[in-house]
């Protein structure tokens, strides 16, 4: 059994209750946040879970992972300008 497995912080690890992002349809798996390039969903059995990127670290939508904003790809900058 290992100590701390499924233990996360409340603070960046919520259950979407809004219903402006869906998982239904969807691949189990990180996804874009349509509406912030420091947070991204996480898809688990049709349940999304917003993340948070740490300070300074923005979701990379080609890796899958939170990255330093000069190291995204060209067309990911030009999403997170927008935003």
């Amino acid at each position: 059994m290992c100590e701390g497995c499924g233990q996360h912080d409340d603070s960046s690890y919520n259950a979407v209750l809004s219903g402006e992002f869906t998982c239904v349809g969807r691949a189990d798996g990180l996804h874009v946040n349509p509406a912030s390039c420091t947070s991204f969903y996480q898809c688990a059995s049709d349940i999304a879970y917003l993340l948070q990127c740490p300070a300074g670290l923005l979701f990379d939508d080609v890796l899958l992972i939170c990255n330093w904003p000069n190291s995204l790809s060209d067309n990911r900058k030009i999403q997170c300008a927008a935003l």
